[in-house]
């Protein structure tokens, strides 16, 4: 419910070495707003701490707004003006709530006696999302003698043998692009896959990392992430080639920012819970 901006100007750093530069550029006076079509809201200024103050000695000044939560399927349109008369604008259109299933619930129960299957996740993804993903956490309870406390432990969707050391290595998983198009019978139907293998190593992690201690399973926890066009732009640009054998030497930026250079986008998070058997 609460929502940040922060406006800062470009800088040229002595000796081309941008840690050299000590003096926050943030534009106070900056006026901040968002509106729809119906409405508008205005960003008031605030000081947040700054943890870590080895660069910069003063404490982020920044526009809040507060409350205020974005309603998912909603356009939302940014608008900064600077009191020289200098406006940067963008657009951003929240994602729609997504809904989750569990398509093989026996894997889920018992994944030692379906050995030969896995766990098969429907998702359903708004029109405007780009990208999603799902994650996958195990919530359990350790029970003591001091009491109860419940934990999470997020599950990898596949397990890889490495070549270097030929031990497990767990993968998790990442943004993906929608595959379904509009002309699907059902549009935005995405099926993601969690190795039976993959849910083992990670609840056979938790039996041996408790193992003085009584281990309850509770229920599987399943979380769908929708960005959109904004946020999935910007999370390909800049992590460059998502594989393990391309080198990128260039640093390309990323903006939908017009009038200036920076990132408005949204997202949404939609949970699942699903109680073991």
């Amino acid at each position: 419910e609460t929502q940040f901006a922060r406006v800062t100007r470009t800088y040229s750093p002595p000796a081309f070495d941008p840690l050299s530069h000590t003096v926050d550029t943030v534009y106070v006076p900056a006026r901040v707003s968002i509106s729809t079509a119906a409405a508008s809201w205005e960003f008031r200024d605030t000081v947040v701490v700054r943890e870590d103050k080895s660069r910069y000695s003063t404490d982020l000044r920044a526009r809040v707004l507060h409350p205020f939560r974005p309603q998912p399927g909603a356009t939302y349109r940014l608008r900064v003006e600077l009191p020289s008369g200098q406006t940067a604008t963008a657009a951003t259109t929240v994602p729609a709530s997504g809904f989750l299933s569990v398509l093989t619930h026996h894997v889920l129960d018992r994944p030692e006696s379906f050995l030969d299957e896995d766990i098969y996740i429907f998702a359903q993804i708004g029109s405007s999302a780009r990208g999603y993903i799902v994650r996958f956490f195990i919530e359990f309870e350790i029970v003591e003698s001091k009491g109860r406390e419940t934990r999470r432990v997020e599950v990898p969707w596949s397990i890889r043998i490495s070549t270097a050391s030929n031990q497990m290595e767990p993968e998790y998983p990442t943004l993906r692009r929608r595959t379904s198009i509009e002309s699907d019978r059902i549009p935005g139907r995405e099926v993601v896959r969690f190795q039976n293998q993959a849910y083992q190593y990670a609840r056979t992690a938790i039996l041996n990392e408790y193992a003085r201690s009584n281990v309850l399973f509770k229920r599987a926890v399943f979380v769908l992430i929708q960005a959109d066009l904004n946020l999935y732009n910007y999370y390909n640009i800049v992590n460059g080639f998502q594989d393990q054998f391309s080198i990128r030497t260039d640093l390309p930026d990323f903006s939908n920012i017009q009038g200036g250079v920076g990132l408005f986008g949204s997202m949404t998070t939609d949970t699942l819970y699903v109680s073991y058997r």
